[in-house]
Protein backbone atom coordinates (compact mmCIF):
# COMPACT_ATOMS: atom_id res chain seq x y z
CA UNK A 1 0.00 0.00 0.00
CA UNK A 2 1.59 3.61 -1.20
CA UNK A 3 2.50 5.58 1.85
CA UNK A 4 0.60 8.91 2.92
CA UNK A 5 3.97 10.59 1.69
CA UNK A 6 3.71 8.64 -1.89
CA UNK A 7 0.14 9.94 -2.50
CA UNK A 8 1.08 13.26 -1.49
CA UNK A 9 1.45 15.69 -4.36
CA UNK A 10 4.96 16.76 -4.45
CA UNK A 11 5.47 20.56 -4.04
CA UNK A 12 7.90 23.10 -5.82
CA UNK A 13 7.43 26.89 -4.10
CA UNK A 14 8.02 29.90 -5.41
CA UNK A 15 7.72 33.43 -4.30
CA UNK A 16 6.75 36.14 -7.34
CA UNK A 17 7.34 40.00 -7.05
CA UNK A 18 5.08 42.14 -9.18
CA UNK A 19 4.11 45.46 -9.08
CA UNK A 20 1.06 47.35 -8.61
CA UNK A 21 1.01 50.15 -11.17
CA UNK A 22 -1.40 53.20 -12.02
CA UNK A 23 -3.39 50.99 -13.69
CA UNK A 24 -4.12 48.66 -10.89
CA UNK A 25 -4.23 51.22 -7.98
CA UNK A 26 -8.07 51.35 -7.84
CA UNK A 27 -8.43 47.41 -8.59
CA UNK A 28 -8.76 46.15 -5.28
CA UNK A 29 -6.60 43.33 -3.94
CA UNK A 30 -8.51 39.93 -4.45
CA UNK A 31 -8.90 41.35 -7.86
CA UNK A 32 -5.18 41.75 -8.50
CA UNK A 33 -4.43 38.34 -6.90
CA UNK A 34 -6.79 36.93 -9.81
CA UNK A 35 -5.00 39.30 -12.14
CA UNK A 36 -1.95 37.08 -11.31
CA UNK A 37 -3.78 33.89 -11.26
CA UNK A 38 -4.48 33.80 -14.86
CA UNK A 39 -1.03 34.92 -15.96
CA UNK A 40 -0.28 31.82 -14.59
CA UNK A 41 -2.57 29.83 -16.22
CA UNK A 42 -1.95 31.65 -19.32
CA UNK A 43 1.60 29.99 -18.77
CA UNK A 44 0.34 26.42 -17.86
CA UNK A 45 1.70 26.15 -15.42
CA UNK A 46 1.07 23.01 -13.16
CA UNK A 47 0.12 25.03 -10.35
CA UNK A 48 -0.70 23.30 -6.81
CA UNK A 49 -4.60 23.36 -5.77
CA UNK A 50 -6.00 23.55 -1.74
CA UNK A 51 -7.50 20.30 -1.47
CA UNK A 52 -11.69 19.85 0.05
CA UNK A 53 -15.05 20.56 -2.71
CA UNK A 54 -13.62 23.95 -3.95
CA UNK A 55 -10.16 23.58 -5.05
CA UNK A 56 -8.36 26.75 -5.82
CA UNK A 57 -4.24 27.48 -6.60
CA UNK A 58 -2.50 27.42 -3.23
CA UNK A 59 -1.18 30.90 -2.77
CA UNK A 60 -0.08 33.19 0.10
CA UNK A 61 -0.34 36.93 -0.67
CA UNK A 62 1.22 39.57 0.81
CA UNK A 63 -1.09 41.91 3.21
CA UNK A 64 -3.88 44.41 0.82
CA UNK A 65 -3.41 47.75 0.57
CA UNK A 66 -5.94 50.66 0.17
CA UNK A 67 -7.70 51.87 -2.92
CA UNK A 68 -5.46 53.88 -4.61
CA UNK A 69 -1.95 53.05 -3.37
CA UNK A 70 0.43 51.43 -5.82
CA UNK A 71 3.35 49.49 -4.78
CA UNK A 72 6.95 48.66 -6.04
CA UNK A 73 6.48 45.13 -3.94
CA UNK A 74 3.86 43.01 -4.26
CA UNK A 75 4.42 39.32 -2.90
CA UNK A 76 2.62 35.93 -3.43
CA UNK A 77 3.83 32.44 -3.10
CA UNK A 78 2.57 29.62 -4.78
CA UNK A 79 3.87 25.82 -5.86
CA UNK A 80 4.06 23.78 -8.58
CA UNK A 81 3.57 20.16 -9.04
CA UNK A 82 7.02 20.50 -11.18
CA UNK A 83 10.18 22.29 -10.86
CA UNK A 84 10.21 24.94 -13.74
CA UNK A 85 13.42 26.84 -14.11
CA UNK A 86 12.52 30.13 -12.73
CA UNK A 87 13.87 32.05 -15.29
CA UNK A 88 11.74 30.78 -18.22
CA UNK A 89 8.73 30.97 -15.75
CA UNK A 90 8.89 34.93 -15.41
CA UNK A 91 9.25 35.05 -19.01
CA UNK A 92 6.15 33.24 -19.89
CA UNK A 93 4.04 35.15 -17.33
CA UNK A 94 5.39 38.50 -18.37
CA UNK A 95 4.43 37.82 -21.93
CA UNK A 96 0.75 38.07 -19.97
CA UNK A 97 1.00 41.91 -18.94
CA UNK A 98 2.92 43.62 -22.24
CA UNK A 99 3.69 46.20 -23.31
CA UNK A 100 3.21 46.81 -18.92
CA UNK A 101 5.85 44.72 -17.21
CA UNK A 102 4.25 44.25 -13.91
CA UNK A 103 6.28 41.15 -12.85
CA UNK A 104 9.73 41.78 -11.66
CA UNK A 105 11.43 38.57 -10.08
CA UNK A 106 10.87 35.26 -9.29
CA UNK A 107 12.56 32.42 -7.04
CA UNK A 108 12.17 28.76 -6.17
CA UNK A 109 11.67 28.76 -2.25
CA UNK A 110 14.47 26.04 -0.22
CA UNK A 111 12.48 23.33 1.07
CA UNK A 112 11.50 24.57 4.34
CA UNK A 113 11.63 27.47 3.82
CA UNK A 114 9.10 29.98 5.54
CA UNK A 115 6.15 31.34 4.07
CA UNK A 116 5.52 34.52 2.81
CA UNK A 117 3.06 35.54 5.95
CA UNK A 118 5.65 34.28 8.59
CA UNK A 119 8.00 36.30 7.14
CA UNK A 120 6.55 39.38 6.57
CA UNK A 121 7.62 41.91 9.28
CA UNK A 122 6.94 45.79 7.76
CA UNK A 123 6.07 47.56 5.08
CA UNK A 124 7.60 51.04 3.74
CA UNK A 125 4.79 53.76 2.34
CA UNK A 126 5.10 57.07 1.06
CA UNK A 127 2.11 59.23 1.21
CA UNK A 128 1.87 62.33 -0.67
CA UNK A 129 -0.86 65.18 0.07
CA UNK A 130 -1.39 68.85 -1.57
CA UNK A 131 -2.84 71.96 -0.51
CA UNK A 132 -5.48 73.83 -2.79
CA UNK A 133 -2.90 74.82 -4.81
CA UNK A 134 -1.57 71.80 -5.56
CA UNK A 135 1.72 72.25 -3.91
CA UNK A 136 3.14 69.29 -1.99
CA UNK A 137 4.24 70.68 1.32
CA UNK A 138 4.78 68.90 4.15
CA UNK A 139 7.94 69.21 6.50
CA UNK A 140 9.06 67.06 9.13
CA UNK A 141 8.40 70.01 11.97
CA UNK A 142 4.43 70.03 10.15
CA UNK A 143 4.47 65.92 10.57
CA UNK A 144 5.15 66.22 14.15
CA UNK A 145 2.56 68.59 14.66
CA UNK A 146 0.14 66.93 13.75
CA UNK A 147 1.01 63.53 15.71
CA UNK A 148 0.52 65.79 18.87
CA UNK A 149 -2.25 67.49 17.85
CA UNK A 150 -3.94 63.58 17.38
CA UNK A 151 -4.63 64.03 21.42
CA UNK A 152 -6.58 60.83 21.86
CA UNK A 153 -7.04 59.57 19.02
CA UNK A 154 -3.02 59.21 18.59
CA UNK A 155 -2.32 55.80 19.63
CA UNK A 156 -5.45 54.22 17.47
CA UNK A 157 -4.68 56.47 14.03
CA UNK A 158 -0.57 55.23 14.87
CA UNK A 159 -1.56 51.51 16.05
CA UNK A 160 1.42 49.75 14.16
CA UNK A 161 3.77 52.45 12.96
CA UNK A 162 7.84 51.51 13.13
CA UNK A 163 9.08 55.01 12.59
CA UNK A 164 8.51 57.42 10.28
CA UNK A 165 10.20 60.66 8.11
CA UNK A 166 9.89 63.36 6.06
CA UNK A 167 12.07 63.77 2.70
CA UNK A 168 11.61 65.73 -1.11
CA UNK A 169 7.54 66.30 1.24
CA UNK A 170 6.85 63.12 0.81
CA UNK A 171 6.12 61.51 4.14
CA UNK A 172 7.50 57.68 4.38
CA UNK A 173 6.34 54.93 6.80
CA UNK A 174 7.89 52.26 8.84
CA UNK A 175 4.36 50.14 9.16
CA UNK A 176 3.88 46.87 11.07
CA UNK A 177 2.23 44.30 8.63
CA UNK A 178 1.33 41.63 11.90
CA UNK A 179 -1.86 41.60 13.73
CA UNK A 180 -0.67 45.43 15.27
CA UNK A 181 -1.06 46.78 11.25
CA UNK A 182 -1.38 50.51 11.05
CA UNK A 183 -5.12 51.58 9.65
CA UNK A 184 -3.52 53.78 6.60
CA UNK A 185 -6.98 54.59 4.90
CA UNK A 186 -8.35 56.23 8.34
CA UNK A 187 -4.97 58.04 8.70
CA UNK A 188 -4.64 59.46 5.93
CA UNK A 189 -8.07 60.82 5.89
CA UNK A 190 -7.66 62.45 9.13
CA UNK A 191 -4.16 63.77 8.19
CA UNK A 192 -5.67 65.25 4.53
CA UNK A 193 -8.66 66.74 6.80
CA UNK A 194 -6.25 68.21 9.37
CA UNK A 195 -4.44 70.20 6.56
CA UNK A 196 -6.93 70.68 4.45
CA UNK A 197 -5.13 69.49 1.79
CA UNK A 198 -5.95 66.49 -0.50
CA UNK A 199 -4.28 63.00 -0.03
CA UNK A 200 -2.68 62.36 -3.68
CA UNK A 201 -1.11 59.19 -3.14
CA UNK A 202 0.47 56.23 -1.82
CA UNK A 203 3.10 53.93 -2.93
CA UNK A 204 4.29 50.72 -0.77
CA UNK A 205 7.84 50.90 -1.21
CA UNK A 206 8.76 47.52 0.56
CA UNK A 207 8.13 44.74 2.38
CA UNK A 208 10.48 43.60 4.85
CA UNK A 209 11.59 41.25 7.05
CA UNK A 210 12.17 41.43 11.39
CA UNK A 211 16.04 41.85 10.37
CA UNK A 212 15.27 44.64 8.37
CA UNK A 213 15.85 42.33 4.84
CA UNK A 214 13.81 42.00 2.40
CA UNK A 215 10.83 39.57 2.55
CA UNK A 216 11.49 38.59 -1.25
Amino acid sequence: MPSPTQNSEKEHRYRLWYLKDEVLRFVGHIDTVKLVERALRAAELPLVHTKGFSKKPKFVACPSLPLGYTSRMELLDFALTEQRDPVAVLKSIAAFSQPRELFHKLRLLDEGEPKLNSVLHSMLVELVFADEDKNEFLTADAFDEFLQALGNEKDDLTHGLLGWGVADKRLKLNSSVRTDAMPLSKFTKVMAEYFHAKFVGGERVMLLKEDGGLAF
